[in-house]
């Protein structure tokens, strides 16, 4: 989880602070000093319970067996990204990957939610090939 600090105030609570981001949750409770913050144990078991409750409720069903659902996912995107060594990938990859996934579940049974996000990442995928088409004519 990503908690980004807007306007110099904590997300937890009223603490003046710099503008930054905390790469996870725990280390923007560890970094907070405020008394009024949650702690650890507030937070973390409510994350845990909700992981729980998504991957062992309706989850197979949903996507499949987890790795059924990865398997095909990956011989997605070994197509997608051909003879690329690992060492060679690109953030249009990493975007591609998350397309593979949703593909992949969405070849095991149809939901709108995958279809959202698969133009959601396609959107992002033409984002970035913008940002680096921009970068190489600014260069």
């Amino acid at each position: 989880m990503r908690l980004k600090h807007i306007a110099g105030e904590c997300s937890f609570c009223d603490a003046r602070r710099k503008p930054e981001i905390h790469p996870t949750a725990e280390q923007l409770l560890d970094d907070c000093e405020e008394q009024i913050c949650p702690t650890k144990q507030d937070i973390l078991p409510s994350i845990l319970q909700e992981a729980q409750r998504l991957v062992f409720s309706d989850r197979n069903e949903t996507y499949g067996d987890p790795l059924q659902d990865y398997t095909r996912t990956i011989e997605l995107f070994k197509i997608m990204v051909g003879d690329k060594n690992v060492m060679e990938l690109t953030p249009q990859d990493g975007v591609t990957f998350m397309i593979c996934v949703k593909l992949s579940r969405e070849a095991w049974i149809h939901k709108t939610d995958n279809l959202v996000d698969l133009c959601g990442y396609a959107a992002c995928l033409e984002w970035i090939h913008n940002d680096i088409a921009q970068a190489s004519q600014d260069a």
